[in-house]
């Protein structure tokens, strides 16, 4: 059997949730020195008590010194928000996408005034900022694939760099696309401004500058409320057919393991009564979810029995326990519920993962598939697309995965005692298939091409 893999998505939906409870109520409180310093304690133990290696990459000294650093701010009472920018800097220096401070961003939209009036790519490598859509009438000068040079004089460097440090996981070039999703957030919060914006920008060789209001909060709240009354939602899976006997399939998550099985078996049997000879499976941008989900899918393309995960390093701790014990509520345990809960906490044990059986599907896949991935592609996403590169069954076009082919998963939800602050900590070590000692990497691609060219790439091969 393979292991169920639950991953942190970047916004879980419970924590987002927890996170919004939380917050009532919290509004300007501010935490004394004293609070402050023993919710960053509790949190540094909670993480090396559940984490298998947290010092994987950033040693254990270097990040007590950084403690020390933090805690030398605390000289003065801080609200929410400003001791979540302490705590979010450090978990981020450990690289690891499933350790993580739940971002307040409802605080910050019900403070939001205006918002940066252009939607933006953040990147870890120059150009830094580009244009991903204008976004206001007022700034039409200002187009698609522009680059923006500096923000109120703060150059798109340091804005870059910045966000970078804020946000948690394996590689730089994933934590610089992520942040883009929060763009207005961290410009906000971390350079505090007016409601005006000086943007240097560069379009055709040129430099120019604008200056600009941002975009009034009252129009995003009506474009949020013309999304939610029109129903306009993305849905996570879709399949058309894009020329004739080629195949399009884009996956936007691997959440809804129940609402996956249909679909794909539903999707399957249309691409057998299309006769569809190449399949294209579309991972750009899904950061993962569950497991069980790229299980389901590599039942449709393989014909030997397989699995994801050669075996799987997990830690037992009190967190641990706790989410077990919050699943179970009104529950009989199990036996395995009853073993797991026994065991001493700070223990290791070492999972060997069997292969999956085949199961008798009437509509298995035997024709050409090309997989598309980008930085973007995470955790049990990036675990599918490993698999499917260890058993060679087609081209992988794009950029290495923001997932690692080793990589951390299955959280555990905490809360520090004083802020009632929201994080998460990863309790197991995923090997993934092929994956040796020391392999910090994502998933490399067969074909390597910029994200937005990677279907045009897929589409010449069905030539």
């Amino acid at each position: 059997m393979s292991f169920l893999k639950f991953v942190c998505m970047k916004m879980p939906t419970f924590l987002l949730l927890l996170l919004l409870l939380n917050l009532k109520g919290l509004g300007q409180d501010t935490y004394s020195p004293t609070h402050l310093r023993q919710d960053l304690d509790s949190l540094v133990y909670q993480i090396e008590a559940a984490h298998p290696n947290p010092y994987y990459r950033y040693s254990k000294s270097r990040f007590y010194k950084d403690i020390k650093y933090a805690k030398a701010q605390f000289h003065k009472s801080m609200n929410y928000m400003e001791f979540y920018f302490v705590a979010q800097r450090l978990v981020a220096k450990l690289e690891d996408g499933h350790i993580d401070m739940e971002m307040p961003i409802g605080m910050f939209k019900k403070t939001q005034i205006n918002s940066f009036p252009n939607q933006v790519t953040v990147n870890a490598k120059k150009p830094f900022i580009l244009v991903k859509s204008p976004g206001d009438q007022r700034s039409t000068d200002i187009t698609e694939g522009c680059e923006i040079l500096s923000i109120n004089d703060i150059s798109a460097q340091k804005i870059s760099k910045d966000i970078v440090s804020l946000v948690t996981g394996e590689s730089v070039e994933f934590r610089a696309k992520y942040g883009s999703k929060y763009f207005d957030f961290f410009l906000n919060q971390l350079y505090p401004q007016s409601g005006f914006y000086k943007i240097s920008y560069s379009k055709n060789n040129e430099i120019k500058s604008i200056t600009i209001s941002g975009k009034p909060v009252e129009v995003i709240k009506k474009a949020a409320d013309t999304l939610v009354s029109t129903k306009i939602f993305k849905e996570p899976f879709n399949l058309k057919i894009v020329k004739q006997a080629t195949a399009l399939m884009t996956l936007s998550d691997f959440i809804d393991m129940g609402k996956f099985k249909v679909f794909a078996d539903s999707a399957f049997e249309h691409i057998k009564n299309q006769k569809v000879d190449h399949l294209i499976i579309d991972l750009r941008d899904n950061l993962g979810g569950d497991s069980d989900v790229g299980d389901y899918l590599l039942q449709y393309l393989l014909n030997i029995p397989f699995r994801q995960y050669d075996n799987v390093i997990a830690k037992n701790s009190q967190l641990l326990k706790n989410r077990l014990l919050s699943h179970r509520i009104g529950k009989q345990l199990s036996h395995g519920d009853t073993l797991l809960l026994s065991k001493r906490n700070g223990t290791i044990d070492t999972l060997k993962s069997e292969p999956d059986a085949l199961l008798k599907l009437p509509n298995r896949f035997y024709g050409k598939v090309s997989l598309l991935i980008n930085t973007q592609t995470f955790s049990s996403a990036a675990d599918f697309a490993q698999a499917f590169s260890f058993y060679n069954r087609g081209m992988l076009i794009g950029q290495e995965t923001g997932g690692f082919i080793l990589s951390f998963g299955d959280i555990v939800p905490g809360t520090l005692p004083h802020t009632k602050m929201p994080f998460v900590v990863s309790s197991k070590l995923y090997l993934n298939i092929g994956a040796k000692v020391g392999d910090w990497h994502g998933v490399i691609p067969t074909i390597p091409t910029k994200s937005n060219e990677a279907l045009v790439q897929a589409l010449i091969l069905s030539r």
